[in-house]
């Protein structure tokens, strides 16, 4: 019992934190995709989007994937989003970091329309 004990403290312990709003120039860089959208459809960690407005290589309909499911990491699906993901093998991923209510960070949405041009 006590191995177990020193291995289950041995292990990595993450936390989701999200620091404040993230910087629009640095996220499209960093993604592969990037929207607005309206939710359209959502299920156990994925979900679907009609874009609205796209920053960077979005098709009229994108399907992302989420990890964090039943976790305090789980991201927030709101039913109007700015995104930004990344492409994997297996779809499209976003973080609970990646991801924002459009219609509260309206901001955002703004900071990303000017860094599009850049």
């Amino acid at each position: 019992m006590k191995y177990l004990f020193a291995l289950l403290l041995a292990a990595p312990v993450y936390a989701c934190k999200c620091e404040g709003v993230p910087n629009a120039v640095k996220s499209l860089n960093r993604s592969d995709v990037a929207f607005v959208g309206k939710l359209v459809q959502k299920g156990p960690g994925e979900a679907s989007y009609k874009v609205e407005e796209s920053f960077k290589n979005a098709a009229d309909i994108m399907k992302i994937r989420f990890g964090g499911v039943g976790t305090s990491c789980q991201a927030n699906i709101p039913d109007r989003a700015v995104l930004w993901a990344e492409k994997r093998a297996d779809g499209l991923w976003i973080t609970a970091c990646t991801i924002r209510d459009a219609d509260v960070y309206t901001e955002l949405v703004q900071s990303f329309r000017a860094a599009r041009g850049r």
